[in-house]
């Protein structure tokens, strides 16, 4: 069941008094689903649809499409039936294989293959961390000041909440390495913070942890209602920059979708080659 949250958290774990946190869906909900059977629940507060746009193609050849994401979409198909980027994508191309996922409430910049020989090496990029990305998002509001430096790096492992996925926790002992390269773009006058994050590693909800947990900026992403914001809306994160090398002519080439921070709209779109 779903829990108030009272005194310190556990190690590693993002939690804050007096906040509400669901049951962990991932194995509660499977094992318990037939005591719930015609009963009223009331609904999850971190299970609210979104309203999206449809993605756009910023760019596509033979061998890879580069699309941009909306918020409240999957990045691939999953068990609860929304439709995902994947889908979209077959609908528009045929056969398309994934590289890599965004979180659904994140939106932005996705490369996609078109073939089996492009997915190996976009693949492969992907894990030598020879692809470039960049991500734009708004911290929410606090009390307290914002003293930290204008550029940084958090390097917090990560590992999963064994009894509750998906959140992630810090785990100094069993975790996997995560860093994050950070820039302050400005201290907003309502305390809210426009930064940019570069993953130097690629774990789940890394940005998302290293941004709440007390260890790294002590504040969530606006609208990460998982790991803290009271924002109800959409999850202001924005992923607007890549960078990777073309898996056919080797050519490096660099996409933008730059957003908004203010809405987390995304209307300037622009396609670069180095």
């Amino acid at each position: 069941m779903g829990e108030f949250w009272y005194g310190f958290p556990k190690g590693g774990q993002v939690r804050e008094q007096g906040r509400f946190y669901p049951a962990c869906t991932g194995k509660c909900g499977l094992l318990l689903s037939f005591m719930m059977r015609g009963l009223n629940v009331e609904p999850n507060p971190l299970d609210q649809e979104f309203l999206y746009s449809e993605p756009k193609v910023l760019y596509s050849d033979d061998d890879i499409i580069v699309a941009s994401k909306p918020s409240g979409m999957l990045s691939v198909p999953g068990r609860n039936g929304h439709r995902s980027m994947l889908d979209w994508l077959y609908g528009q191309f045929g056969e398309v294989f994934s590289c890599h996922r965004l979180d659904m409430d994140t939106s932005g910049i996705m490369v996609f293959a078109r073939n089996a020989d492009a997915k190996v090496d976009l693949d492969r990029q992907f894990a030598c961390g020879e692809v470039l990305k960049t991500y734009r998002a708004r911290l929410e509001a606090a009390d307290k000041p914002f003293r930290h430096k204008t550029k940084g790096t958090i390097a917090l492992p990560l590992s999963s909440d064994y009894y509750d996925r998906p959140r992630q926790v810090v785990d100094r002992e069993n975790g996997k390495l995560a860093v994050t390269e950070y820039e302050v773009m400005s201290v907003l006058p309502d305390s809210e913070v426009d930064i940019i994050f570069r993953p130097r590693t690629g774990r789940t909800h890394q940005l998302r942890v290293h941004s709440a947990h007390p260890e790294g900026l002590g504040r969530p992403i606006k609208g990460d209602r998982l790991y803290g914001s009271r924002y109800p809306g959409r999850l202001f994160l924005h992923a607007c920059e890549i960078e990777f090398r073309h898996p056919s002519t080797w050519e490096r080439m660099h996409f933008a979708d730059y957003a908004d921070v203010t809405t987390m709209d995304a209307p300037n779109r622009s396609v670069h080659y180095k």
